[in-house]
């Protein structure tokens, strides 16, 4: 929801279910942990993920809107500022 009120125009990429936006957002956890322990195999996950991404016609001038958003919701969720860091530091990785 944030990331739509942040970049409108995100609602013409992103037409799925809420089920399958969680995934997604669930997915992006993931990435921003398995960096951490498993940082090649994620280099390879993101590069899978930029042409999958480039394929769907994605804007770039959209990422950093699901960045910001996905960093807010992160914060929402805990009060840890150095989980929150982390995840800060790896998502701008991705």
């Amino acid at each position: 929801e944030r990331f739509f009120q942040l970049c409108p125009a995100g609602q013409d990429y992103f037409i799925f279910s809420n089920t399958r936006l969680h995934y997604i957002l669930t997915k992006v956890i993931d990435m921003t942990l398995e960096i951490f322990q498993d940082p090649w195999q994620v280099v390879e996950e993101i590069s899978k993920l930029g042409l999958r991404h480039v394929g769907y016609g994605i804007p770039t001038e959209h990422i950093p809107h699901f960045v910001t958003a996905s960093i807010e919701v992160f914060q929402k969720a805990t009060d840890n500022r150095h989980s929150q860091e982390a995840f800060r530091w790896a998502l701008g990785l991705i």
